[in-house]
């Protein structure tokens, strides 16, 4: 923050920069701390991020402008050793067998939604009907799951990545550090990336879970990769986005985004990397040489993942506002109010379907941001979303899956678990 800013804040009797970093950090400290479900810690952080926000609203600057002077910075790579694999507990519970095939032509009922619970199962739920196909126990609550090639591959906040083939266990390892970010994968290559809290991204045969390499970065990596043209891509706790060569794990390049990436996933569109980070900013950068494009600024921090369609980047805030902004240069598109902190919006079929913290889910038009419907279940919601044939599927805190009508968000069923349910995804 500015000193003029500074100032303004001591004379209003609001904290100094100084003071409200160190109690970020104590608040962060506690939550860490305290015993309740692994998912539920960054929504209570993203709420005091708000509500320290809302303290300084008044003595910092915001804006919808786009800011046309970028800072660049490139860096090089360093080394670390991951530590050695243990071995999850397993319970595999019994039901009908999901198909090895996926896409919009696959019935419904052919199709599983994967999801993980604070409870530590694992499960895979009838797409179309709501019922349990099977459950597996793992060592801790599993985080966003990845289907390829009729194979589910899991992760869990322990550090624990697995391969489960129709609900048994293909391979497991733990290769280092806690992973809170979907694992990625790429089937040409026959790579797992993973992220993890031990300042590490890894890369795991898909066959057999074993390194294929590593690379340490300046701080944890709590989110998803992505990747494309043999690059993997992740953002950092160290406030860089870094750019991986997937056949070695040596740096392609690396750039400063001048502030901390904590949960927000890069996504890639075209020739463009975006990504947000703790001080509210939405960034473009070139894959191929991390320059910046554009960025802009909203007024919360970013826990999404950015979603891109119809030349539009959608980007949820701790503002309480979902963003459209223009993919080539960044301006403005429009907003939409939401009534707490927001997620990852799903773009499908035209709609825009997001998540906040009061519980809320919204359908939102993707072309103006005017909503279609709006529908609270009993749970935190913002976690991402899963959508296929015309079916929304929604994991909660109260321990359920959703399944929702795009048209209406009218409830087709739900399924309760022994606990809070993180992000699904739906395949074979």
């Amino acid at each position: 923050m500015p000193q003029s800013h500074l100032g303004a804040c001591a004379k209003a009797g609001l904290p100094s920069e100084l003071s409200a970093i160190n109690h970020m950090i104590m608040v962060k400290g506690t939550i860490q701390s305290m015993h309740l479900p692994r998912i539920v810690r960054p929504l209570l952080w993203g709420s005091f991020i708000v509500g320290l926000a809302a303290s300084l609203v008044g003595c910092s600057v915001t804006s919808t402008e786009v800011d046309t002077s970028p800072t660049v910075t490139t860096g090089t790579p360093t080394t670390g050793t991951p530590t050695a694999s243990t071995t999850p507990a397993a319970t595999n519970a019994p039901g009908a067998t999901p198909t090895t095939s996926t896409g919009g032509g696959t019935p419904l009922s052919s199709l599983s939604v994967y999801v993980g619970g604070s409870d530590n199962f694992f499960y895979a739920v009838n797409a179309a009907t709501g019922t349990k196909r099977w459950s597996y126990q793992v060592g801790d609550q599993s985080v966003k799951p990845t289907t390829a090639n009729g194979i589910v591959y899991g992760a869990t906040y322990g550090g624990q990545v697995f391969a489960l083939n129709n609900g048994n266990l293909l391979w497991h390892t733990t290769p280092g550090g806690g992973i809170s970010g979907r694992p990625t994968i790429d089937t040409g290559n026959n790579l797992v990336l993973v992220g993890t809290d031990n300042n590490t991204i890894y890369a795991l045969h898909s066959n057999d879970g074993s390194e294929a390499w590593h690379y340490t970065t300046g701080g944890s990596v709590t989110s998803s990769l992505s990747f494309n043209n043999g690059i993997a891509f992740s953002g950092s706790d160290d406030g860089y986005v870094y750019a991986i060569h997937e056949n070695n794990g040596t740096l392609a390049w690396k750039k400063n985004i001048n502030s901390a990436i904590e949960y927000a996933s890069t996504t890639l569109n075209g020739n463009s990397v975006y990504i947000g980070n703790d001080s509210g900013v939405l960034y473009s950068l070139d894959q191929g040489s991390g320059n910046i494009n554009w960025h802009y600024q909203t007024g919360g921090q970013i826990l999404a993942k950015p979603s891109v369609d119809n030349g539009l980047v959608y980007l949820g805030s701790n503002d309480h506002y979902l963003y459209a902004v223009h993919t080539g240069d960044g301006s403005f598109a429009w907003k939409h109010q939401l009534n707490e902190s927001v997620g990852t919006a799903i773009p499908d079929n035209g709609t825009l379907f997001v998540g906040s913290n009061d519980g809320s889910i919204y359908a939102l038009n993707e072309g103006n941001g005017s909503q279609k419907w709006q529908k609270k279940v009993g749970g935190l919601t913002r976690s991402w979303f899963a959508a296929t044939q015309g079916i929304l599927y929604v994991g909660s805190t109260d321990s359920k899956l959703y399944a929702l009508d795009e048209g209406t968000g009218a409830q087709k069923w739900k399924f309760t678990a022994g606990g809070a349910l993180d992000s699904p995804t739906v395949g074979a």
